[in-house]
């Protein structure tokens, strides 16, 4: 039984294969050894005794450390009702974590082949708010308590009865994996294999004799390539089984991926042996991101990944939404996904001046520039191995041809378009060309940076810097300088347009900061008055006081805001609060929503400053004038 209580809301816990995750960090410790020793005796009864004679010190600090998971799985309970979910955590430390359900930005299911015999499954939960990797909550549950939490939860119950709106062939499943695989994204796999479990990995490759497979394979390609040095030839195998290794990794995440659309979210199913479930809420979507590598570009393909809460956070994971589809055929799609929009009447279109090629072409020239007389000079120093080194400068030479190619390619396509709500950016980082689409209120800083020549001729390179999960910066090359001005002017345009109010629930964090007296706070206290302050000219004027709940203060402040008021843009609004709830949020965003002018209500949690300064229970309102 999961049910710990009878009482509502129900309390659950997670789990109990739970007991082995908190464990399993110090058990590597002694599994490990164990197991090594283990496997030198024969089975049987006077073995066993004397094994365990020789290791029982280690034995009783593995049991231990499992009691000590215990105790932790005991103390985690999770409950949750139509408005929030709970979790509780902590032995000694006691930690609470609350999310409002409206607040959920994304969720996570991942069904594992370990652990669907003991019907289980991992749901990691994350917000909007979070600026780590890692997600706000995540649980280990039976699946009949994720039954139950998908008939509470909004975000969790796209299923079976929604259209699937996408579903993704086999083949290109396939060419997706072979287009994003590398030998480096292996060798980090093969090395996280290692770290975590080194020596019994070892002691595996040892029994499988693995060396002298490796020299078995490298004897025959040496005789079938005749003339090419041996540590070539094993060198080439390793990176060959290195890419085989993330080509089939990418095919069994990826694999039988399908999207569906609700009413709110997008629900992504994706997974062979690892089942995966995605639920986004498209809101919660930042920016998309095109991606196409050079062979996607000359056959028309693109793949569409996303900046979004806890989709594709993990290392070892990509953000995509949709594997491969054709460019031509994508746009319905995309204007259905809300993720690219359509910029029909662009205000500015800025391109890359070509005249300065060296911006784009630096890299790859001076890489292969800089081969030649190493090559020779090392052919000079060692004349011995001379074949391993003219092996190395031709493998050497090949990708850096192949990333000239692609600067050139970029030099002609690199580009940036603006409009009333968008920015889009067309550039290339490395071997991957980008296409995203970004809001201007995510831009959060612009750099320019110009050599002496290129402010000489009028072109310069520009940064933007878009927020969400993490701060993320792009780079546009060689851009005219006239242009970019503009860029800045328009985005600067909007700064004075922004009018920015809050109204406070207390005055006591005011006052410890030195920005009000103690008679003042005392007073508001007693006559229960709540501030409002504007931003003005960086100054934080109190402009209205009001009286009485929060609650009733909230309503009255977000109807005051917008009474006769003709000159808001009203494609979208922002709420921002510091409140531990969804309470006062609900309440303001009522108020928008009865109002209908707005097509879009963006909330978000307010930074550690405004908290700092202004308390729990703060809430504002934010809106954009027009122009």
């Amino acid at each position: 039984m999961t049910r710990t209580a009878a009482a509502s809301p129900a309390v659950y816990r997670e789990h109990p294969i739970k007991i082995l995750r908190y464990s399993a960090k110090n058990l590597w410790l002694l599994i490990f050894p164990l197991l090594r020793s283990l496997r030198f005796y024969p089975f049987s009864f006077q073995n066993l005794i004397d094994w365990g004679a020789g290791v029982w010190f280690d034995l009783l600090v593995a049991l231990l450390i499992l009691g000590i998971g215990t105790l932790r799985w005991h103390a985690c309970i999770y409950y949750f009702d139509e408005v929030t979910i709970r979790s509780r955590s902590g032995i000694l430390l006691q930690r609470v974590t609350e999310i409002p359900l409206e607040r959920i930005a994304s969720t996570v299911e991942e069904h594992p082949f370990y652990l669907r015999p003991l019907r289980a499954a991992c749901l990691r939960i994350s917000t909007a708010a979070g600026a780590m990797p890692d997600a706000d909550m995540q649980l280990t549950l039976y699946l009949r308590d994720l039954h139950r939490l998908r008939q509470n939860i909004p975000v969790l119950q796209n299923g079976k009865s929604e259209e699937a709106a996408y579903h993704t062939p086999a083949w290109r499943t396939m060419l997706f994996s072979a287009l994003f695989s590398s030998s480096f994204s292996g060798a980090l796999y093969i090395a996280t294999l290692f770290f975590q479990g080194g020596r019994i990995t070892s002691d595996l490759l040892e029994q499988f004799q693995a060396q002298q497979l490796l020299e078995d394979a490298t004897d025959r390609a040496s005789t079938a390539f005749h003339g090419v040095p041996r540590i070539a030839v094993t060198i080439g195998i390793i990176i060959l089984a290195l890419w085989l290794i993330s080509f089939g990794r990418n095919l069994l995440r990826y694999g039988r991926f399908k999207m569906r659309f609700g009413s709110e979210f997008i629900s992504v199913h994706t997974g062979i042996i690892t089942r995966r479930r995605y639920h986004l809420r498209d809101t919660a979507i930042i920016f998309p991101d095109l991606r196409q590598n050079l062979v996607m570009k000359i056959f028309g393909m693109v793949s569409l990944h996303i900046r979004c809460p806890g989709y594709g956070s993990r290392r070892d994971t990509l953000p995509v939404l949709i594997p491969l589809m054709r460019k031509k055929s994508s746009q319905p799609l995309l204007e259905r996904l809300h993720a690219v929009p359509v910029m029909e009447h662009p205000k500015l279109h800025a391109k890359s001046n070509i005249k300065f090629f060296w911006s784009f072409v630096w890299p790859p020239v001076i890489g292969l520039c800089a081969i030649f007389p190493v090559r020779f000079f090392l052919l000079w120093l060692l004349p011995g191995v001379g074949a391993i080194i003219r092996f190395f400068s031709v493998m050497m030479i090949i990708p850096l041809v192949w990333l000239l190619c692609i600067r050139i390619v970029a030099m002609v396509s690199e580009s940036v378009t603006m409009d009333d709500q968008h920015l889009q950016m067309h550039f290339c980082s490395w071997f991957t060309f980008h296409t995203i689409t970004v809001n201007h209120a995510r831009i959060v800083r612009t750099d320019i940076m110009q050599t002496p020549m290129q402010k000489q001729y009028g072109v310069c390179h520009l940064y933007i810097t878009c927020n969400g999960p993490r701060q993320q910066r792009f780079k546009l090359t060689a851009l005219p300088e006239k242009k970019v001005r503009e860029i800045l002017a328009m985005l600067e345009e909007m700064i004075p347009r922004v009018e920015t109010s809050f109204v406070l629930d207390r005055l006591d964090y005011m006052k410890k900061g030195g920005r009000c007296s103690t008679a003042t706070a005392l007073g508001a206290s007693l006559l229960k008055l709540h501030p409002c302050l504007d931003v003005v000219d960086g100054k934080l004027p109190v402009t209205k006081k009001y009286r009485g709940s929060i609650e009733k203060v909230v309503e009255e402040y977000v109807r005051d805001r917008l009474r006769d008021r003709t000159d808001l843009d009203t494609r979208r609004a922002f709420l921002v609060d510091t409140c531990p709830d969804d309470h006062l949020a609900s309440i303001a965003r009522e108020v928008l929503r009865q109002d209908g002018r707005f097509q879009e209500i963006i909330e978000a949690k307010a930074g550690c400053t405004i908290f700092c300064h202004c308390g729990p229970g703060t809430l504002g309102v934010i809106f954009l004038r027009k122009a």
